[in-house]
């Protein structure tokens, strides 16, 4: 298997799975990143930023819930949440 490194795209030497997402990463990002600190903080260079939760503000539904149960809290979530429910639409629209 032939990895490109996650940040600047040469040849990876090492891959991290976390969460089912896999980072690679080459020789020199590994030295800029890590030369001197320990695996964990080394590790905790590379994860990616989580993405932040959009929520209805009326009912504080979360658009990850509206997604996995194809259900809105509110008649109000479909404008706070609108790109959740398109999502959910698209889904029910394939099947």
């Amino acid at each position: 298997m032939n990895l490109t490194c996650s940040v600047c795209g040469s040849s990876a030497v090492l891959s991290i799975t976390e969460n089912g997402e896999t980072d690679a990463v080459c020789d020199a990002c590994v030295r800029k990143r890590a030369p001197y600190s320990g695996f964990p903080d080394f590790i905790g260079g590379f994860k990616k930023a989580a993405r932040p939760t959009k929520v209805c503000p009326y009912c504080e539904i979360t658009e990850e819930k509206v997604v996995a149960t194809g259900l809105v809290g509110c008649p109000l979530c479909y404008v706070a949440l609108e790109s959740a429910v398109e999502l959910v639409l698209k889904s029910v629209a394939a099947d």
